[in-house]
């Protein structure tokens, strides 16, 4: 019952949440937007507590690299699938689902993930995520 759960607010905050990442992602420039949020937040609490992020526009869409300094991100991390019960873990696989290609790489020590998402409408994908993990482009 809600009212013998210790904390019953949180449950109120975690649909609110839900719901507003839903209306950024029906915006234009949400999925950008939540998918880096998503990655930097991550770097906060997982990857060393300090990072950075580079953004860059070609002709083909937006590239974001979320860097951090713990370099302990793996493939087994981004192709991870979050318990459907659980009330964490849905970070990176939001982020898969938000790209058009996500890449993982580990330049000097550091964990690099590399966002793309293109200008035009992409077709859908498949549940699992795009390209390869390594290298991405120069």
């Amino acid at each position: 019952m809600l009212r013998d759960h210790p904390r019953p607010g949180r449950l109120t905050h975690a649909g609110a949440r839900v719901r507003r990442r839903r209306r950024a992602v029906r915006h234009p420039a949400g999925r950008p937007v939540v998918a880096v949020n998503e990655a930097a937040a991550n770097v906060l609490e997982h990857g060393g507590g300090t990072g950075s992020v580079l953004a860059r526009r070609d002709a083909d869409g937006v590239w974001v690299d979320v860097l951090d300094t713990a370099d302990t991100l793996t493939p087994k991390h981004l192709h991870g699938r979050p318990n459907p019960l659980g009330r964490r873990g849905y970070g990176l696989w939001l982020i898969r689902r938000l790209c058009d290609e996500v890449l993982l790489d580990h330049p000097g020590g550091r964990s690099r993930l590399r966002l793309h998402m293109r200008s035009r409408a992409a077709p859908s994908r498949p549940d699992e995520p795009t390209g390869p993990t390594g290298n991405g482009p120069a």
